[in-house]
């Protein structure tokens, strides 16, 4: 895969040549790399504004839909926003748009340096690479990166210069992000990755899209998915210099282990049956770059919404990889149960909650799997394990 939908984006004009960027890791049974750890994390939905309160609400089963002002056949269309106005020590709860979720990504950054024990403002350059949803699914983007990037340069200090990436993939565009960071982390100099995702859905043009291709839960319809908003951040470092700049607890980072990619030709707008061969085929190159079986897997996340197609090609992903039964004790976490359809942000989520997990000891030293599948051909599967 090729970083050729990566752009950068000049924040204090840094001179970093992204044509160094431009040959990936080719996935293969082999290990990762460059060893590559989640070391912290931070995010904002629709049942919490932090990362620690959304994993709390999700467990729980808790969830904020509520009916909107968009209207479906007379209907008002259930969605999960954000109650930001909720929460008036925030700045500027008045905010909309692009503006509005440049707030949440700052909130989810800051959240995230935070817990690495980062002090702000930070005081080097760490580069972000940001995840946002299709291009063709909204329109353009620039005037929400100009935001973000406003948002990040102030968690910095003044003095620094900062490379700024985006790209709009959707959904799967962590699996990007992280061997993009993956490449980026073998350079001495650059011992930490933000990789940020974020997304509304809560929108005209999107609705309307999702409303006449039958996708969202309606009185008519209960198989669709819950519109949402939200933005979700992760910090990645290479281990190996991660000690010399912060204190974090090294029992409680996450190693990823495996990354898979792969394309579905079965896509949701298409007429052919899907049988999930992409996302089997996504799943299994992660799996054979951490040498392991899916039955070795303790706990999985994934996108799943309530929609049929999406259930059934996990299900048919899963028939094709399974040779014994799953473990006792083996677990499986549906998110979008409490948060709705977060978009390009459910990726850095769900590393996320992941990571969150560990940080309670709520999890294992085991294996964790995550499964991505967009709208579109792209599919994707991470591997991580609590060290």
């Amino acid at each position: 895969m090729s970083l050729t939908r990566w752009t950068t984006v000049a924040i204090a004009v840094y001179p970093l040549n992204i044509k160094g960027l431009s040959i990936i890791v080719t996935l293969s049974a082999t290990k990762m790399p460059t060893p590559m750890n989640i070391i912290s994390a931070g995010a904002v939905t629709s049942v919490g504004m932090s990362l620690a309160t959304t994993n709390a609400a999700i467990h729980a089963g808790l969830d904020n839909f509520q009916d909107t002002a968009f209207m479906n056949m007379g209907s008002p269309v259930i969605g999960a926003a954000i109650q930001y106005n909720a929460h008036p020590t925030l700045p500027n709860p008045t905010m909309r748009g692009h503006e509005r979720l440049a707030a949440f990504v700052r909130m989810a950054i800051e959240e995230c340096l935070l817990n690495a024990g980062i002090n702000l403002p930070c005081q080097y350059p760490i580069p972000i690479l940001l995840v946002l949803g299709e291009a063709e699914r909204y329109g353009r983007t620039d005037e929400l990166v100009t935001y973000c990037q406003q948002a990040y340069a102030a968690l910095l200090s003044s003095a620094h210069q900062t490379p700024f990436y985006r790209a709009e993939v959707g959904c799967v565009g962590v699996i990007e992000a992280l061997q993009a960071a993956n490449k980026l982390l073998e350079n001495d100099n650059t011992p930490f990755v933000l990789l940020v995702g974020v997304d509304s859905w809560l929108n005209v043009p999107d609705i309307q899209f999702a409303i006449e291709h039958e996708r969202l839960i309606s009185p008519e319809n209960a198989s669709g998915f819950i519109p949402s908003e939200g933005a979700a951040a992760i910090l990645v470092a290479n281990p190996d210099s991660i000690k010399h700049h912060t204190n974090v607890n090294p029992e409680t980072q996450l190693r990823i282990t495996g990354i898979g990619s792969a394309e579905e030709e079965a896509i949701l707008y298409s007429d052919a049956p899907c049988y999930g061969k992409g996302l089997a085929k996504a799943i299994r190159q992660a799996l054979d770059q951490a040498q392991l079986s899916l039955s070795d897997v303790m706990l999985e996340l994934n996108d799943l919404t309530s929609e049929p197609y999406f259930f059934e090609e996990t299900a048919y992903a899963r028939s094709r990889l399974l040779r014994k039964s799953m473990p006792s004790g083996f677990a499986r976490l549906q998110p979008a149960n409490s948060t709705g359809n977060l978009g390009a942000a459910f990726g850095p989520l769900l590393l996320g909650l992941a990571w969150q997990s560990a940080q309670e000891q709520s999890i294992p030293h085991a294996p964790i799997l995550i499964s991505l599948s967009s709208s579109g051909e792209a599919r994707g599967a991470i591997v991580a394990t609590r060290i």
